[in-house]
């Protein structure tokens, strides 16, 4: 096992999705407080475009990776969708209807996609067999528990320093599980 590499994706699994979490449960109160053209069918249909963007990215690109240098191309997928997720909240700054919320939505389910199977493949590779199910389900649980946490700071933070406050506070978590996405595939290059 790769101890050090599984600990940077972790690392950066854990960043990555607290940056997305501190959203989830408020983002339709975000959009109908901030845009005048957001309603009921608006939000459903952004929630919709990001949950059709990671289902089509994730499949897409697993696929992908069973082809050519699949290493390679994981730990470019890895950056390239932390850096994805870690730009929506700029693009949610800067939004003032929502067709460009309806860009963001897409750019986030690209990137967790993306992300999402980059990480399963260099774990894959990174674990022995006989840990692997092991992994999956500590990956599920610290998964679950961050988002949990991230969900009840993410509200907290809107109510008491507001939108823009969080929305920088997502930037810089994205930012950071970038970073650690980054050392975690040029430290451990094999």
């Amino acid at each position: 096992m790769k101890i050090r590499l599984l600990k940077n994706l972790f690392a950066a699994d854990l960043l990555l999705l607290g940056s997305y979490g501190l959203m989830l449960p408020i983002f339709a109160i975000f959009l109908t407080d901030r845009l005048p053209d957001a309603g009921i069918e608006s939000v459903s249909a952004a929630a919709a475009v990001w949950l059709f963007a990671y289902a089509l990215f994730d499949w897409t690109y697993a696929t992908f990776l069973q082809h050519g240098d699949a290493n390679k191309r994981a730990r470019g997928g890895l950056i390239a969708g932390s850096a994805l997720v870690a730009a929506v909240p700029l693009v949610y700054l800067m939004a003032t209807d929502m067709a460009l919320i309806y860009v963001a939505q897409l750019l986030l389910g690209s990137g967790l996609g993306l992300a999402k199977s980059s990480w399963s493949h260099l774990m894959r590779v990174a674990i022995d067999e006989k840990h692997r199910h092991t992994v999956r389900k500590m990956r599920r649980f610290s998964n679950t528990m961050i988002m949990a946490a991230a969900a009840a700071i993410g509200g907290l933070m809107a109510a008491q320093l507001g939108f823009d406050r969080l929305l920088w506070t997502m930037f810089g978590l994205g930012v950071c599980a970038t970073a650690v996405g980054v050392v975690a595939v040029f430290a451990n290059k094999e």
